[in-house]
């Protein structure tokens, strides 16, 4: 079954092609950032944990459960581009297009709810 895409998107046909890898780029570029920063905080509580220092349930404000729910949600989505880019040609096709468009949509959704998390988490524990 075909992928669809989001309402809000607009088509491959309606973009260019440089845009839309320009917007990808972005997207990834964001997405590395995020997740680094996120694991980061994740390796820190996790070394505090084994070592007794610490049994926090929160980083700041921000749950730990929802941190590592996120970061699951983020590696997933990497795995299916990477399993979806194994199969695209190497031809720029609309449809090689299209999947990149759906790819972006997804990792901006992911970015925005890492940077939340951040927010959170950069928030003094109440």
């Amino acid at each position: 079954m075909a992928q669809r895409l989001p309402k809000n998107s607009q088509s491959a046909d309606k973009q260019r092609p440089e845009d839309i890898l320009a917007k990808w780029a972005v997207a990834v570029s964001a997405f590395h950032r995020n997740y680094n920063q996120l694991i980061g905080h994740v390796n820190t509580i996790s070394l505090h944990q084994q070592l007794g220092v610490s049994t926090a349930k929160y980083i700041g404000q921000c749950p730990i459960d929802q941190l590592l729910k996120l970061l699951m949600n983020m590696e997933k989505e990497l795995k299916k581009f990477t399993t979806q880019a194994d199969r695209m040609t190497l031809r720029p096709t609309r449809k090689n297009f299209e999947k990149l468009l759906t790819h972006t949509e997804s990792l901006n959704q992911l970015n925005q709810q890492a940077e939340q998390l951040l927010q959170l988490i950069a928030l003094p524990a109440s």
